[in-house]
């Protein structure tokens, strides 16, 4: 359903389902913030391959995040927001009885416990058959081998499911009544298929699982309908609000940050996600980088995933600062800040330190265990060259996937990023030299609401297409050009960097 609304003095609002977080924010047409909202909730962690979340806490914080950017705004410009525009993490399930009642916690994308079962997957089909059909390679974080194992180890549970939701429909479902989620959501389910763009039918039949337990499938942009008039009252919104269907939450980012075909864009945030615009599906035929189906409609994506981006940074000041408070419990609190002073003292390489960061495992473009570690120390290093290695791998991390992406899509002329590591300026130049490319950054770090927004105010005709979307309302704040001796020197680092990284990596598999 499409349905085309005015566009003059429209308000955009959008909600961005996150991790641990749930924002809202109301934009102008032409990306102006008039308001924001930003409430967290929690991971509930079982076991380290165990994690989930209180599905009813995002529909609970939703309604709160909304309400609370509505009172931001004058009353009489409320009636101009038009539409909603909606960003969600991807790859959570949460099962609901029929009358959309959680039947438990929803399964968070980090969770892993569906290891089994997507190994019976791969012994069934085979690795380079469900990354062919489904864009991505066998693995426990995706949809599949979490409802597989829910309906092994929890039958009492499967059998009294109704709906299998992703976050984005269990929201829509409570805004409009409809059960709809996109495909760039679908695309991290391992049960799509690409070239059908639809569920993989095949690969249903051999789980069991029936069809009718999924949400039906549409075109981010698409026209839900209008809120439940008594929700709309609730939130102080005007009664004729469209709900536009939205999608995965960092596609919904790249787009706000001016993701095309000769950009790459890079979140700097907890994990680091790269992506790569394409006009059709491309396969890496080494399965590196994962294909998906793009927010913005026949448009694809190549996403890699960078697991410990800034939360490798936020482990070593967690460390240092528990040491300094047992041991200086009146020193100055350790911050961010003074972690990149102290960078900032070492030089280029780090003393010959290396960080290879992959606590979590190691994701694209190796996809196997791996373990984090640290190479080069000496009795001559100090603490300024660990904290510099550990910013460095970062962007050595982002740099290989980034390489990848651009040996199969386009030539790629700059690098857009956002989120919190986008606020410093060394992180940022640092990256600039590392990648050897201009870096630009963005104006407001909420890429994601402004992403979905700009979604939503397309699929209501307040933009003609994504492109001039874009143009209106997607603005930078600096560009950051590479330093030529800089980028010379990190070119051979990187080199070195990944050839003993494939070692180290091969060696911790023994």
């Amino acid at each position: 359903m499409n349905s085309q609304i005015g566009s003059e003095g429209s308000l955009l609002l959008a909600i961005d389902i996150g991790t641990t977080a749930l924002k809202a924010g109301i934009f102008t047409k032409t990306g102006e913030v008039c308001a924001l909202s930003y409430n967290e909730y929690p991971l509930i962690y079982l076991s380290d391959n165990f994690i989930e979340q209180d599905a009813l806490l995002w529909w609970s914080l939703t309604k709160q995040s909304i309400a609370e950017c509505v009172e931001k705004i004058p009353s009489n410009r409320r009636r101009d927001i038009k539409v909603l525009g909606i960003s969600t993490q991807g790859i959570a399930i949460v099962p609901v009885n029929h009358e959309g009642t959680p039947l438990a916690n929803a399964i968070s994308w980090l969770d892993t416990r569906g290891v089994d079962e997507a190994k019976v997957m791969e012994e069934h089909f085979g690795a380079e058959y469900l990354f062919n059909t489904t864009g991505v390679p066998p693995n426990p974080v995706w949809m599949l081998p979490k409802i597989m194992w829910v309906k092994k180890n929890l039958p009492e549970i499967y059998s009294r499911i109704e709906s299998i939701c992703t976050c984005q429909d269990f929201i829509i479902q409570r805004l409009t009544g409809s059960r709809v989620t996109d495909h760039s959501i679908a695309g991290g389910s391992m049960m799509y298929n690409m070239k059908k763009c639809d569920w993989s039918k095949e690969i249903l039949d051999f789980g069991n699982i029936p069809i009718e337990k999924l949400p039906k499938l549409g075109w981010a942009g698409e026209v839900v309908g209008k809120m439940f008039p008594h929700v709309a009252k609730e939130l102080g919104l005007p009664r004729d609000v469209q709900v536009v269907l939205g999608g995965h939450d960092q596609q919904c980012a790249g787009l706000g940050g001016g993701l095309r075909k000769d950009r790459i864009t890079v979140s700097l945030g907890t994990a680091s996600i790269i992506q790569g615009s394409l006009s059709y599906p491309v396969w890496d035929s080494k399965m590196r980088i994962p294909c998906l189906a793009s927010v913005e409609k026949d448009k694809w994506v190549l996403e890699s995933a960078v697991n410990i981006g800034g939360s490798g940074l936020q482990w070593l000041r967690d460390l240092l600062r528990g040491f300094s408070d047992k041991v200086l419990p009146d020193a100055k609190a350790l911050d961010y800040g003074a972690l990149i002073e102290l960078a900032m003292l070492s030089e280029e390489g780090s003393g010959d330190v290396r960080f290879y960061p992959h606590m979590t495992g190691a994701t694209s473009p190796y996809w196997v265990s791996g373990t984090g570690m640290f190479d080069g120390l000496s009795l001559s290093c100090g603490i300024s060259d660990i904290v510099r290695a550990v910013m460095e791998g970062w962007c050595y991390q982002i740099k290989h996937n980034a390489k990848i992406i651009q040996s199969l899509s386009n030539d790629v002329e700059e690098v857009v990023v956002f989120g919190g590591g986008a606020k410093s300026d060394f992180l940022t130049e640092l990256l600039a030299n590392v990648l050897d490319i201009p870096i630009l950054v963005t104006k407001t770090p909420e890429t994601a609401l402004l992403g979905a927004a700009m979604v939503a105010g397309t699929g209501c005709g307040i933009y003609n297409n994504i492109p001039e979307a874009q143009e209106q309302a997607v603005h930078y704040i600096k560009r950051v050009l590479p330093r030529k001796k800089s980028a010379s020197v990190y070119k051979g680092l990187f080199e070195e960097y990944i050839s003993k990284e494939k070692y180290l990596l091969r060696v911790s598999e023994l």
